[in-house]
C-alpha cells in the first residue's frame, strides 16, 4: 500500500491505559479509550476521542481491577472481566454476569448491533472449561462445555455467530443457539481472534506468529507467517482487510493484510502493542501500546499498489522459512502459486522440486513407520495424502495398493476375532473400516448384518432377564435397543406385551385411587393392543358396572 494511503491522525499517552478491543473505533473515527481514574480507586474513565484528537469524558464506571474491557465507541455498552467476575455497564447500570459461578474468565467479546456478548472461562483449578452467551441485559443464554482451555472468543457484529480459539489451536464456530457450524484444526495455540459483521469467517492469529483467515465452511482462506508472536487482530465488517499487532523482545509491529492474506502495510512501533481495532468500514486503525500509548491512523486499503496483490518475494521468503523449520507442506503451498506467476524461473522450480522430493520421502517414511507399528490404516491415510499432492507418481500408486491389501486383511482378521469374542461394537467398527477399503465386498455387509442380529439377541435376552426381576423399564429399554438393530417379530411381540402390562398396571393404580375415567382409559388402551387380556377385561367390567357410563368407551373408540 502506498505510504500516501496512511495518515497519522493523533497519538496520545494515558497512564494505565487498557488495551483496545475490536469495536473501540467507529466508522466516523470516534474512539473509546478506558483508563484508571488518577484520583479515585476502583474507578475507570471512559474517554471519547474525536478524529482530531480532542478528548472528552464519556462517563465513569466503578469496579475492581479489570483485566480486559470490550466496549463500543461512545461508551454506551461496556463489558469487563476481572480475575473471576464479568461485569456489564449499560445506561449507567452495572450488572454482574453469572454471579453464582466461581470461574476464571479468559476473554469477553461484545456484538455491537445487538449488545449480546460471549465469554470464555475455566474453573478455579482449570479442570473444566467452557463458553457462555448472554444478552444485553446480562441474562445467561447458554453455556457450552469444552475439553480444551479456550484462549479467545469472538462474536459477529450481529451476534449470530460465535467462534472460540482454543489452546490446542482448534477453532470452533457455532450460531447464537449453540448449533455447531464447523471446526477448524491447526497446531499453533490461538492468541487472537476477530469476526466481521456477519458470517463465520474469522481472522485468527497464533502465538507462533501465524495470521490466518477461515471461510464459512471452516477451510483456510489464507494463511501468512509474520514470524513473531501475534498479540491481537482486527478485521472490518466484510472480513476483507485485517490488522495484526505483533511483538517479541526486539520487534514491535503492526501489519495489515489484504483480501488474499498478502501484507499491504507494515509499521514499526516504539513500544510493545497491547491491542488493535479496525473500524467497520476499514478506514481507521487504532492501536494501544504498553506504557499508555494510543495511536489512530486513517488508512485507505483500496489504494493498495498493484505490487501488493501477493508479493512474490515475501511468499518465497515465507516458504523458505517454513521449509527451514520442517513445514514442507506449507512451503510447497506458497511456492506453487509463486512459480505459476513466473513459470520460467528455473532456480525457483528446482527449489520447489527439492521441497516436494523431501516432503514425499517424509510421507513415505511416516507410512512405513506406521506400518511397522501395525497401524496400517494410518499408513494408508498418509499415502493418500501423498497421492493427493502427487497423483501421477506410479511408484506411489503401487505402494498404496500394497498397503490397502495389507490393511484390508488386517481389518478383516481383527473384525473376525472381535466378533468371535462377542465384542460387538469393536467388531462393528473393524468391519466398517474394512468396508471403507472395499465397498463392494458383500461378505463384509453380511457380517455387519450378522452382528446386528447377534447383538439384538443379547439385548433381547438381557431385557427378558430384567422382566423376570420385575424391572419393566429396563426391559423396555433393552428391547427397544434390540429392535433398532433387528426388526424381529419376537421383539415387537415383547414390546407389545410390555406396553399392555404397563397400561394394565397404570389402570389398576387409577382404579385403586377411585379415578375411574383414567383407569377405564388405560384398560381400554390395553384391550386395543391385546383384546384377550383377562385382567383388563375384568377391571373394565367392574368400572362399567359401577358407573354405567359408556361415554368412556365411545371416546376411546376414536383412538382404536
Amino acid at each position: 500500500m502506498s505510504v500516501a494511503s496512511v495518515n497519522l491522525l493523533w497519538q496520545h499517552r494515558y497512564r494505565g491505559l487498557l488495551a483496545v478491543a475490536q469495536h473501540n473505533v467507529a466508522d466516523d473515527g470516534r474512539v473509546l479509550l478506558i483508563k484508571p481514574d488518577e484520583f479515585e480507586r476502583r474507578t475507570y474513565q471512559l474517554l471519547d476521542v474525536q478524529p482530531d484528537g480532542s478528548t472528552s469524558e464519556a462517563g465513569a464506571i466503578s469496579v475492581e481491577t479489570i483485566q480486559k474491557f470490550d466496549g463500543l465507541a461512545g461508551g454506551r455498552f461496556v463489558a469487563g472481566i476481572t480475575a473471576d467476575d464479568l461485569y456489564l455497564f449499560r445506561d449507567g447500570k452495572k450488572l454482574r454476569f453469572m454471579p453464582d459461578r466461581r470461574v476464571t474468565y479468559t476473554d469477553v467479546h461484545v456484538a455491537p448491533d445487538t449488545g449480546w456478548f460471549a465469554c470464555s472461562f475455566s474453573d478455579s483449578v482449570f479442570s473444566t472449561h467452557g463458553l457462555a452467551f448472554g444478552d444485553a441485559n446480562g441474562r445467561l443464554g447458554w453455556t457450552k462445555d469444552l475439553r480444551t482451555p479456550p484462549n479467545r472468543v469472538a462474536l459477529t457484529a450481529d451476534g449470530h455467530v460465535v467462534v472460540a480459539g482454543l489452546q490446542n489451536g482448534q477453532l470452533l464456530a457455532m450460531d447464537q443457539m449453540r448449533t455447531p457450524l464447523w471446526e477448524c484444526y491447526q497446531e499453533e495455540p490461538i492468541s487472537a481472534l476477530a469476526l466481521p459483521a456477519s458470517g463465520a469467517r474469522p481472522v485468527a492469529a497464533t502465538e507462533a506468529g501465524t495470521v490466518l483467515a477461515v471461510d464459512e465452511d471452516g477451510g483456510f482462506r489464507w494463511r501468512t507467517t509474520v514470524g513473531i508472536p501475534v498479540i491481537a487482530v482486527a478485521t472490518d465488517r466484510e472480513a476483507q482487510w485485517a490488522a495484526a499487532v505483533c511483538s517479541n523482545e526486539s520487534s514491535h509491529l503492526v501489519t495489515c493484510f489484504g483480501a488474499d492474506g498478502s501484507p499491504v502495510w507494515e509499521y514499526a512501533l516504539e513500544t510493545r502493542p497491547t491491542g488493535v481495532s479496525l473500524s467497520p468500514n476499514g478506514q481507521y486503525l487504532l492501536i494501544s501500546c504498553a506504557q499508555g500509548g494510543a495511536v489512530l491512523f486513517q488508512v485507505d486499503f483500496s489504494r493498495a499498489t498493484l505490487g501488493a496483490g501477493r508479493p512474490r518475494g515475501r511468499d518465497v521468503e515465507t516458504a523458505r522459512a517454513a521449509a527451514a523449520v520442517g513445514d514442507l507442506r506449507h512451503a510447497r503451498e506458497l511456492l506453487l502459486p509463486a512459480l505459476e506467476e513466473t513459470p520460467h524461473d528455473l532456480p525457483l522450480a528446482r527449489e520447489l522440486a527439492e521441497i516436494e522430493t523431501a516432503w514425499l520421502e517424509r510421507l513415505r517414511r511416516e507410512a512405513h513407520e506406521h506400518a511397522e507399528d501395525g497401524r496400517l490404516l494410518d499408513a494408508l491415510q498418509t499415502l493418500e495424502e501423498a497421492a493427493a499432492a502427487f497423483p501421477w507418481d506410479a511408484d506411489l500408486f503401487q505402494e498404496r495398493l500394497e498397503y490397502r491389501c495389507r490393511a484390508l486383511l488386517a481389518c478383516r482378521e481383527n473384525a473376525a476375532a472381535l466378533e468371535q469374542a462377542r465384542e460387538w461394537e469393536a467388531a462393528r467398527a473393524a468391519w466398517l473400516s474394512a468396508l471403507r477399503l472395499d465397498p463392494g465386498a458383500m461378505d463384509i455387509r453380511e457380517a455387519l448384518g450378522r452382528l446386528c442380529v447377534e447383538q439384538a439377541r443379547e439385548l433381547m435376552l438381557a431385557g427378558d432377564q430384567h422382566e423376570t426381576f420385575g424391572d419393566l423399564d429396563s426391559a423396555l429399554a433393552h428391547w427397544q435397543q434390540a429392535l433398532a438393530l433387528n426388526d424381529a417379530e419376537e421383539l415387537r411381540a415383547r414390546l407389545l406385551r410390555a406396553e399392555v402390562c404397563r397400561c394394565v398396571a397404570a389402570g389398576i393404580l387409577f382404579y385403586e385411587a377411585q379415578r375411574m375415567p383414567e383407569a377405564a382409559f388405560q384398560f381400554r388402551k390395553a384391550l386395543a393392543l391385546d383384546p384377550t387380556h383377562e385382567d383388563a377385561r375384568r377391571y373394565l367390567g367392574y368400572i362399567e358396572g359401577l358407573s354405567g357410563d359408556s361415554g368412556i368407551a365411545d371416546r376411546f373408540a376414536h383412538l382404536e
